[in-house]
């Protein structure tokens, strides 16, 4: 169930933010509308989830090709091939590894094949690059304090007919955007019935609370040499070297607005952009070709927050954008692209159809004239469908339109979407407008770690599983059935007699499932029947076993399992070597030791490791954040700074000559801090990183993080309108509180004269 499960995925993925806010403020001059909850059920098993591809290393995103090739992207930067769906062994691609910024949710995120394939061999990948030449797949400074500025790239890869590139990939674009921390980077990449490109990418901002463009420039403990300075990214007014102002800057989220900013060059952070598969210029017929600079040609909307995934509603090439929200509501995005103005979202300006306090606080110039002056390059538009966040996180991600021949007819045409952190796959009935059908969406599966959702030539929809590292079909009881074997022991002396157990095999729906076993490697079922057996190995090699299960209506599905008679796995022993609690901001440096029976000790290019930031809600409700990996026999990594409750999960592999592989996992807790916050007035509203609360309040955050805080100028308590006099540290009303200890923090406010 969800609330039970460990996941120690970096999902790119889509950030999920933390702690849920109150709900925004409605846009001036509409009134409140309800507030549509999503139906959670961790029961639900309309449709059930059949593993086609399996042993992908952070898989993000499937390609389906017109004659049934598949691609694979995989966030380090490898793009695998399968001949079809079937296919048991992949073969390499590409290897972007290289070239691909690996840290965080920064990798290889985007991958689609071109419609005219064979005939136009051309798969495009959109990747995290180090435009700086500065950090490589690390950061010398704490991500979430001073960030790391990262670019993005789109290639255009020629492949030959087993699907192995040609030649080295042709840039088409990657000077188009400024990503100063490791979330929100570049998006999807999908190709129209005409041939050309869409693609998105996030704001780039430090996705804890308001960022502004304030960050950047902080020294840390211990000093390093190579500080990302203030406003990294060069946005207005003060340019490189100056830190945000909370009124005027136009950095940060704000950079999702930049079209409506002048001053600097037009950055595609928070857009989507349609652009031609062979060149990379913007299409002609885009909504702002020919009106004034063209710069912004490329823009067909914006506003975004982080619009990872991206599907095209068949028939009509209207984009739909899956927006990952911040603490209010997750947003999907209805893009017509034929529209003669660009979609703007709003964000951050607007989160769902409502104000976002945080930056409303702010008194930003860019909200200010968002709102009250809306510019004519493009219309502000509300959400084609949202969902609250209930009080925990969300990411909107996977989505698929179902095809009509391999489903129930009930669910054609359905736009079927996936949540990474709830788990839901929801079915959404479309009206005869194109509209969310009054009905509320049905959840019709579930999986924790879904994030990428596609539909096949084959008729079926496939998701993307970057925690198990699969990518599973989704079948319902008109298709096949589910396999699964479980074996016992899977390693030891030989010979070596494993009993092999397939009863957890399933059909969606019911119905007497039929079994057969290859048991030597034959690739012919003929070896036993039955749910159960077992199979004695005399050598002392690896051996593959598969189970075919069949249903009544004779369609099947295969599952394998390796064993390792004559082999035992490694032994593994991890230290860290670091103070523990940690602080952010802090080195955290491990070793790890790994001997085996078999081969001695294990060298340090067979370690490898993971570090995820846990964030939970509730103990057994926790969500994965992407931090930092890498090979060897120790490693370290900054402490990250990140809504409270959080802690790191450092997952340690070491893998024998035979594939066999032990892991430990260890939990690593912060020190903490409580921030306790008063007022003069009782009832007072104040943003706390991403946190709306109500004065008093005690929240408690991760020691060494910098926070921000921050008030409206004006507020309305029981009726009585205050206006903002003062902090009790004599900062403004928006700043940044450095947290080295538990701090009181009071506000004070006056009432607003006439009131």
């Amino acid at each position: 169930m969800r609330r039970s499960l460990r996941l120690w995925s970096v999902v790119f993925t889509l950030v999920l933010l933390a702690a849920a806010c109150a709900p925004p403020n409605p846009t001036p001059g509409e009134p409140p509308a309800p507030d549509p909850y999503l139906e959670v059920d961790p029961d639900a098993n309309t449709f059930e989830f059949a593993t086609k591809l399996s042993g992908l290393n952070q898989p993000v995103n499937a390609a389906f090709a017109p004659d049934g090739r598949v691609f694979v992207a995989e966030m380090p930067g490898v793009i695998k091939t399968f001949d079809s769906i079937d296919d048991p062994t992949p073969t390499v691609t590409a290897d972007l590894t290289a070239a691909v910024r690996k840290t965080g949710e920064h990798g290889l995120v985007g991958l689609t094949v071109d419609k005219a394939y064979p005939t136009r061999p051309f798969i495009y990948a959109l990747y995290a690059w180090d435009s700086t030449g500065l950090w490589g797949d690390g950061c010398a400074a704490n991500y979430q304090i001073n960030g790391c500025v990262t670019g993005g790239r789109l290639v255009k890869i020629t492949v030959d007919g087993s699907g192995v590139m040609t030649g080295s990939p042709e840039t088409l674009v990657e000077d188009r955007w400024c990503f100063q921390f490791n979330a929100h980077s570049v998006g999807s990449v999908e190709m129209l019935s005409d041939g050309s490109l869409v693609l998105t990418a996030g704001e780039g901002a430090n996705y804890t609370g308001v960022d502004y463009g304030q960050h950047g420039g902080q020294q840390l403990n211990p000093p390093v040499a190579d500080l990302t300075p203030a406003n990294p990214c060069g946005d207005p007014p003060g340019g490189e070297g100056v830190p945000g102002d909370p009124a005027t800057s136009q950095g940060g989220a704000l950079r999702s607005q930049d079209l409506l900013t002048d001053g600097d060059p037009l950055v595609w952070d928070g857009s989507l952009v349609r652009i031609h598969p062979d060149t990379g210029e913007p299409m002609p017929d885009n909504p702002l070709v020919g009106k004034g600079t063209t710069d912004d040609d490329a823009v067909i909307a914006h506003g975004f927050r982080n619009p990872n995934r991206i599907t095209i509603q068949p028939g009509t090439d209207r984009v739909f954008v899956g927006n990952v929200g911040q603490g209010y509501a997750e947003e999907i995005e209805a893009v017509d692209i034929g529209s003669d103005t660009v979609h703007n979202s709003g964000w951050p300006c607007r989160e769902g159809p409502r104000y976002h306090n945080g930056f409303r606080a702010l008194e930003n110039i860019v909200c200010d004239e968002l709102i009250s002056a809306p510019d004519a390059r493009s219309v502000l538009t509300d959400p084609w469908f949202y969902y609250l966040r209930q009080g925990a996180g969300a990411a909107v991600t996977g989505m698929a339109f179902v095809p009509e021949n391999s489903y129930p007819e009930k669910y054609h045409g359905n736009l079927f979407f996936a949540d990474y952190v709830l788990g839901n796959v929801w079915a959404m009935t479309l009206d005869a407008q194109g509209n969310p059908a009054p009905k509320p969406p049905e959840p019709v599966a579930f999986q924790v770690g879904i994030v990428d959702m596609d539909a096949a030539p084959d008729g079926y929809l496939y998701t993307v599983n970057i925690a198990q590292g699969t990518v599973d079909r989704l079948t319902d009881e008109n298709s096949e059935p589910v396999a699964h074997i479980e074996a016992s022991p899977r390693q030891g002396p030989a010979p070596l007699t494993v009993d092999l157990d397939a009863s957890g095999s399933t059909q969606p729906g019911g119905g007497v499932l039929a079994f057969s076993w290859d048991l030597d490697d034959d690739g012919e079922f003929d070896d036993a029947t039955g749910p159960t057996t077992s199979v004695t190995y005399s050598d002392e090699v690896n051996h593959r076993v598969h189970v075919e299960v069949t249903n009544e209506a004779g369609v099947s599905s295969v599952a394998s399992e390796t064993l390792y008679p004559g082999n035992t796995a490694p032994e593994l022993n991890v230290q860290v070597s670091s103070p523990l609690p940690w602080t952010a901001g802090d080195q955290i440096t491990f070793d790890a030791t790994a001997t085996d029976a078999e081969d001695g000790t294990i060298p340090a290019g067979d370690i490898s490791w993971n570090a995820v930031l846990r964030h939970c809600y509730t103990a057994q409700d926790c969500h994965s954040h992407p931090h930092v990996g890498g090979t060897g026999t120790s490693g370290s990594f900054v402490g990250p700074s990140h809504g409270y409750p959080s802690y790191v999960e450092l997952e340690v592999r070491a893998t024998d000559s035979r594939g066999q592989s032990t892991v430990e996992t260890l939990d690593l807790h912060p020190a903490t801090a409580e921030i306790s916050l008063t007022s003069s007035v009782p009832g007072a509203s104040v943003t706390l990183g991403e946190v709306l609360v109500t004065t008093p309040a005690t929240v408690t955050v991760i020691l060494g993080d910098s926070v921000p805080v921050g008030v409206p100028n004006t507020q309305v308590i029981e009726g009585v309108t205050y206006e903002f006099e003062a902090w009790s540290d004599g900062a403004g009303a928006s700043h940044q509180l450095d947290i080295t200890g538990n701090l009181d923090l009071h506000l004070h406010l006056e009432p607003l004269e006439g009131d």
